[in-house]
């Protein structure tokens, strides 16, 4: 090859070398955005928010391998799994994802997304397609999270959380005394419905009553079952029920309130042999829910949370096995942490084969079968 020729080729290649170069600076990464809704100053334990993440992937191309890292542990907020958010534009992809907060106090989110995009590269004759790994940040968001108020909560708080509505029903509406009366109430709407069944129903001394035990539970709704036995005929309605749950939005207790229930009491004709209702079980299942004595008053040092969270003083014991601290004493109630083997903690209260206890200042319920006693 004549030396003008070699000379011309080696300045191509140093055109697309330097286009390449070029592009290569040009070529503009892809960004991340964090917001949390609603958008308040003060967020309330317990309460659910929702957290959005958009990634403009701009210049180029997601590939794969996409991370969310930064967000705090799972003793501070209960994450879900985020959500891909159908759209129109394939360069900007959003992902969403519900988020309770568990803890008071200052919550930080410092959201960093990672994974892998391709680039086509090059000019002139040499044009390919890259893979690069990429690290996006996000802004910080910081919440200032609170107890909800001791000092104005209703005795039937339900401990729910967010926005609901109450049905309820007591069935059969015409019986005989001594015949096993339902008492179901479901409460439904968006929150955290990771409610205890220990609201007060009090019909009056016309019947007894019996605890009552969480029938059902879904994402948006609790159902609760009550036994109630008329005790006279002079009986033709049962009171109204109410049920509280705390409003993060208005930062106010809710109390909802249903109509009476209409009730046709008789004696039963001679002859005919009692109930045989099916919800018979429910009438024999003791309350083993311990007393419960607490302040409502904060002297401005966080002592009302600490006797929110301290409501029953109990002994120390230790955890035989590691366990899953949960918001309700059921298996499929939220996960609020973990405590190892090991630990030590405070009893707080007693529900069937679930215990209350106080951990590193958060409580939850953990099986009565992963504790021991301290020696």
């Amino acid at each position: 090859m004549r030396k003008s020729s070699k000379l011309f080729l080696v300045y191509l290649i140093s055109l697309g070398v330097a286009a390449q170069a070029q592009q290569e600076q040009e070529i503009l990464g892809p960004s991340a955005t964090f917001e949390i809704s609603p958008k308040q100053e003060t967020y309330y334990v317990g309460q659910k928010v929702t957290a959005t993440l958009t990634v403009d992937f701009r210049d180029v191309e997601f590939y794969g391998d996409l991370r969310i890292d930064g967000l705090p542990d799972a003793n501070t907020t209960g994450t879900l799994r985020f959500q891909s958010i159908p759209g129109d534009n394939p360069q900007i992809q959003s992902f969403r994802s519900d988020i309770y907060l568990l803890r008071r106090g200052r919550i930080e989110f410092t959201p960093v997304v990672s994974g892998r995009v391709a680039v086509r590269v090059g000019g002139g004759f040499i044009v390919r397609r890259r893979v690069f790994n990429f690290t996006a940040q996000a802004d910080p968001i910081s919440l200032d999270v609170r107890v909800p108020p001791l000092e104005s909560r209703p005795a039937d708080y339900s401990s729910a959380i967010g926005q609901f509505r109450l049905n309820a029903s007591i069935t059969p509406s015409e019986s005989y005394v001594g015949d096993l009366l339902n008492l179901r109430w479901t409460l439904q709407g968006s929150g955290s419905l990771d409610i205890t069944p220990d609201v007060k129903y009090s019909p009056g001394t016309g019947f007894r009553i019996y605890p009552p035990r969480i029938a059902t539970r879904a994402d948006d709704s609790v159902t609760c079952e009550q036994v109630l036995i008329p005790l006279g005929t002079n009986i033709t309605a049962a009171p109204p029920l109410s049920v509280s749950y705390f409003d993060p939005l208005k930062g106010e207790y809710i109390t909802l309130r249903t109509p009476e229930f209409s009730l046709s009491v008789t004696e039963r004709p001679a002859g005919m042999p009692p109930s045989t209702n099916e919800v018979m079980a429910l009438a024999v299942v003791p309350s083993t829910v311990a007393p419960r004595t607490e302040s409502a008053v904060d002297g401005g040092n966080g002592l009302g949370f600490m006797r929110f969270l301290r409501r029953r003083r109990g002994e120390d014991q230790v955890m035989g096995s590691s366990a899953t601290a949960r918001l309700c004493p059921d298996s499929i109630s939220k996960v609020l942490f973990d405590v190892p083997a090991g630990a030590v903690v405070e009893m707080r209260e007693a529900e069937g084969e679930w215990r209350r206890v106080l951990y590193d200042g958060a409580t939850g319920w953990v099986p009565v079968s992963s504790l021991k006693k301290r020696y």
